[in-house]
């Protein structure tokens, strides 16, 4: 549509293979024959290869027969699902999901193939504490509900607490289809979350196309959706942040106003980032006034500007007003430099490339006198060359 940015397809878009592997190789997959012959199983019994993720032998095969060919063929990383539960494993005392997790995450014949020194990159369950070394987390299926949006921004935001800061969701719910409202508030969510992923279960009435919305609702989607690739320095800064400090880019508010009640009585509100404070809408609309009433708690230490209005609020202060859809409460501390890719910059994929130009936001409070800098990190963005080096971000004053 005229005036809006183009979204196109970048050149380093990431492919991931789903498996689900706890019932182990059965007669009529493509690899059984090799895999039961590497197993001492004769194939023509039609004998399945039981899952065994604690036997050496098992995983070395199946990560060389069945898993190291689709990566070959161009697999990047593996979303793992339906391995969970603790009393089918052989080891005494193994969480099966922690364990795949692991070697997933740390196999060298995928990372370390043809003698490359790639990171780890993994989409899975929570395999319990000591589970953040092996990002990135995925929460499962949800109802699309108010109050499952409600609960998600609660849930990912306490997650902090046990070092847990990469959780994904299903933006838009699972189960069944999501409403145009509810979808829209999910996608703004999303935009100011650590991991922005919609999905959904396979059903011709359930889609997150966003496209096949009302366009009252798709035009609000697209917008945010642009939003958040044009914050990715801001986010990958904020990212190798939490490398360094172990404090999450999503973190609660208590994190930084420990001293004050407020920061534990507004629950759905949190700071991402060093220097936005975002409080998702996660209700709906009054019909009446075609808007959403919701307070949000400015915290002490310095004044807020309003990411939408411009408008400058003193603190402490209890902002009360209503949102319409293509509102969301997003503030900025006065003196914030918020760095953004370009609208050229931002295709489907362009990530991982570093932009040719930064777009820098400063958030003022008017006048003179206002002082504040800003910082970005990058790295090559592929490699583990980032956890031996000292980095100090380039800043703007």
């Amino acid at each position: 549509a005229p005036g809006q940015e183009t979204l196109g397809v970048g050149k380093e878009v990431l492919v991931p293979g789903k498996a689900c592997p706890a019932s182990g190789i059965q007669p009529w997959e493509e690899r059984y024959k090799e895999m039961a012959q590497a197993m001492g199983i004769d194939p023509s019994t039609n004998k399945y290869v039981p899952f065994d993720p604690t036997e050496k032998k098992f995983v070395t095969n199946w990560n060389q027969i069945v898993l190291g060919e689709r990566e070959e063929e161009g697999i990047d990383f593996w979303w793992l699902d339906w391995q969970q539960g603790e009393d089918w494993i052989k080891v005494a005392g193994v969480n099966p999901t922690f364990w795949l997790n692991y070697i997933f995450f740390t196999n060298p014949n995928h990372w370390q193939r043809g003698g490359a020194d790639n990171r780890g990159m993994l989409l899975h369950r929570w395999g319990g504490l000591g589970n953040h070394r092996y990002q990135v987390g995925f929460s499962g299926d949800v109802v699309p509900l108010w109050q499952s949006l409600d609960f998600q921004v609660y849930f990912t935001l306490t997650a902090s607490n046990v070092a847990y800061g990469f959780w994904s969701h299903d933006l838009g719910g699972h189960i069944t289809p999501s409403p145009p409202e509810l979808y829209t508030r999910w996608i703004q969510w999303g935009a100011f979350s650590p991991i922005f992923r919609t999905h959904c279960t396979k059903n011709a009435n359930n889609y997150r196309r966003i496209w096949l919305y009302p366009f009252t609702y798709y035009s609000v989607m697209r917008r945010y959706m642009a939003l958040r690739a044009a914050l990715v320095p801001y986010l990958y800064t904020s990212a190798r942040q939490a490398h360094d400090t172990g404090v999450s880019m999503l973190r609660p508010m208590y994190y930084d106003y420990p001293e004050a009640d407020e920061a534990y009585t507004y629950t759905t509100q949190y700071m991402f980032g060093d220097h936005l404070l975002v409080s998702p809408i996660t209700a709906a609309m009054n019909p009446t006034y075609n808007s959403t009433h919701k307070a949000v708690w400015l915290p002490p230490g310095q004044d807020f500007v309003s990411w939408h209005s411009g408008e400058v609020f003193k603190t402490p202060f209890v902002l009360k007003r209503n949102y319409t859809l293509s509102e969301m409460p997003v503030f900025a501390a006065v003196g914030t430099v918020l760095p953004l890719r370009t609208k050229e910059d931002v295709a489907v994929g362009s990530s991982q490339n570093n932009p040719a130009a930064l777009k820098l936001i400063v958030f003022v409070a008017g006048g003179a006198g206002t002082a504040g800098t800003g910082h970005v990190y990058e790295d090559d963005g592929v490699t583990n060359s980032y956890m031996n080096e000292v980095v100090a971000p380039a800043s703007f004053l």
